[in-house]
C-alpha cells in the first residue's frame, strides 16, 4: 500500500501551452505527501538502530543519550572525544549503507569545555577524512546555542530581527489615519513573535533582561516616531502608548509554562529530569 503510490510514477513538464513527453520519475516523493514525514522518520530511525549507538552518550538519569533529532536535523551528543569519534563513524556508516550521506561541509563540532582553560582547544573529529569544523555557537531549530551556556547571543539575534521587522512596518507607523491601539495590536501581532521565539528556553541574566527592555522602548519609540533628539523618558512614551513594559515579563511568564508543561506531561520524562537538575 505505501509503495503503490510511488510506482511508476510519471511526469511531464509544460511550456508555452504544450507538454513534453511523460518521463518516469526514478526516486522521491510526491510533493506536499502526508507520508512522506512518516516515511522519512521511518528511514532515520533505521538508520539509527542500525548505527547501535545506544551504549555511548551523555549519561542523564541513568538514561545514555547520544542523538537528539528533529526532522532531519540530528544532534549527537557525547562526553568525551573518543565515544564522539565513534558514534559519528557508527551513524556515517549506517548512513552510507542506507544511501544517506554526512554532509560534513554542514556538519559542525562544538566544545564545551568544563572550564575556560580548554576553551580554545578544539576536537579533531573526521568524516571520510574531511575535517569538521570547530564552532563556538550554531543555529539549532532557529535559536543560538553556545559552548558557554549563555543566550545572549541569541537574544541579540532575535532582537535584530524584531528591530528589522520594525523598520520594515514604517508605511503603517507614519499613516495618521491607522489609530495608536490598532498599531500597537499590529506590533505585538507582528514584532514580538519574531523577538520572543524560543523565550521558553532563554537563560537570562540581569544584562540580557535590560537589553529586551531597551528593545521594546525602542519598538514604542519607532511606531511613536519619536527621534532621540527629542529628550523624551521613557515614562513619557509610554504614558502615551498606555500601556507598560510588558515584553519581559512575558518571556519570563512563557518560560514558567513552559517548565509546567514539562513537569504535568510524562511523556517528556527525559525534559523534566533535566529540568529539576536530576
Amino acid at each position: 500500500m505505501i509503495a503503490s503510490p510511488y510506482h511508476n510514477q510519471k511526469a511531464t513538464i509544460r511550456w508555452n501551452n504544450a507538454n513534453c513527453e511523460p518521463f518516469n520519475i526514478e526516486k522521491g516523493v510526491r510533493q506536499g505527501c502526508i507520508l512522506s514525514p512518516h516515511l522519512f522518520n521511518l528511514y532515520t530511525e533505521q538508520i539509527m538502530r542500525q548505527a547501535d549507538i545506544d551504549d555511548v552518550g551523555i549519561d542523564i538519569g541513568g538514561r545514555d543519550i547520544a542523538n537528539l533529532r528533529y526532522a532531519d536535523d540530528s544532534a549527537l551528543l557525547s562526553d568525551n572525544l573518543t565515544s564522539m569519534k565513534r558514534i559519528l563513524h557508527r551513524v556515517n556508516n549506517a548512513g552510507q549503507q542506507a544511501g544517506l550521506l554526512l554532509n560534513a561541509k554542514k556538519t559542525k563540532v562544538m566544545h564545551i569545555p568544563a572550564s575556560k582553560e580548554y576553551s580554545n582547544v578544539g576536537p579533531d573529529i573526521k568524516i571520510d577524512r574531511t575535517s569538521l569544523e570547530n564552532v563556538d555557537d550554531f543555529k539549532y531549530l532557529g535559536s543560538i546555542k553556545t559552548s558557554d551556556g549563555t543566550c545572549t547571543k541569541d537574544i541579540n539575534t532575535r532582537t535584530a530581527m524584531a528591530k528589522q521587522g520594525v523598520v520594515s512596518l514604517n508605511n503603517i507607523w507614519k499613516d495618521r489615519s491607522i489609530p495608536k491601539p490598532l498599531k500597537f495590536k499590529l506590533l505585538k501581532t507582528l514584532v514580538w513573535p519574531r523577538m520572543l521565539y524560543g523565550c521558553e528556553t532563554w537563560t537570562m541574566r540581569k544584562p540580557d533582561e535590560s537589553k529586551i527592555e531597551a528593545a521594546e522602548m525602542w519598538f514604542f519609540r519607532r511606531l511613536l516616531r519619536v527621534s532621540w533628539k527629542d529628550r523624551r523618558t521613557n515614562g513619557n512614551v509610554l504614558a502615551e502608548m498606555g500601556t507598560e513594559r510588558t515584553l519581559l515579563s512575558l518571556a519570563k511568564e512563557r518560560r514558567l509554562k513552559y517548565i509546567g508543561h514539562a513537569e504535568r506531561n510524562t511523556k517528556t520524562d527525559l525534559m523534566k529530569t533535566i529540568f529539576e537538575g536530576k
